[in-house]
């Protein structure tokens, strides 16, 4: 039995040497997750958050960066039952509603992202990715009262930085809500000055300068297009359109 004793005693001080009988405290735990998230080490980082969230169940900042983890390791209805928690645990919490609304949109729960993005703003006006989100479902949704208040926001917004975006989306709600081609293709255009190697921001540019008309501007964008492309098999069926219509064009 002496013997025994023994082993294991030596057994127990190897572990303890090693640092395996350490516990980690929520803190510690909480570090690690967020230096092995930064450096993209997302399955280390879903163990440690995991853990974080069984030292403090209460945490909603450990429950949301375990959804961040389950997201990025291809696990969506996990991360998004976590989200969902850091909602339920801060219901105030503006990024923990943009998170959930974010993640409900991959469901296409468009109802339900809109709701939690609303919010998310209600708590932090300042919140430009919820209002750049919101904006984009809500045109999807044909809710365009909304899609315009939150396109107005954005105009005003010194923080968001992607103005050619920006102007590529008032240009169609200009377009296809408003009816309004003239004003479109103004916005659009600005658009493509600030990006002339987006390929969407052409061919939006492109095809109301065709519909209103200007034949030798059109021609010109869609060839843009063509270029832009070239490399681009995905874009193949909408490649073809554009050059049956550039072949039309050239008739004229």
């Amino acid at each position: 039995m002496m013997k025994y004793r023994i082993l294991f005693a030596g057994i127990l001080a190897a572990l303890l040497l090693n640092g395996c009988g350490k516990k980690e405290t929520f803190a510690e735990l909480m570090t690690k997750a967020e230096q092995d998230a930064i450096a993209g080490k997302w399955e280390t980082a879903l163990e440690y958050s995991k853990d974080a969230q069984k030292k403090n169940p209460a945490s909603s900042e450990a429950v949301l960066l375990t959804a961040f983890a389950y997201e990025q390791n291809g696990k969506i209805n996990e991360a998004l039952l976590e989200s969902q928690k850091a909602v339920k645990l801060a219901p105030k919490n503006y990024f923990s509603l943009y998170t959930y609304g974010r993640i409900l949109y991959k469901f296409k729960r468009n109802d339900d992202a809109m709701a939690a993005l609303k919010e998310s703003l209600k708590q932090n006006p300042d919140c430009t990715a919820a209002r750049v989100l919101l904006t984009r479902i809500a045109t999807e949704q044909k809710d365009y009262r909304t899609s315009a208040t939150q396109l107005n926001a954005l105009l005003k917004d010194k923080k968001y930085q992607d103005k050619a975006l920006l102007y590529n989306e008032v240009g169609i709600y200009y377009v296809q809500v408003r009816k309004n081609r003239k004003s479109g293709l103004q916005w659009c255009a600005a658009a493509v000055r600030l990006d002339g190697n987006n390929p969407i921001y052409m061919l939006n540019t492109a095809v109301i300068q065709d519909k209103n008309g200007n034949t030798a501007d059109a021609r010109a964008r869609y060839q843009k297009y063509l270029e832009l492309t070239k490399h681009n098999p995905s874009l193949a069926g909408k490649r073809a359109s554009v050059e049956n219509r550039l072949k039309q064009l050239q008739t004229r």
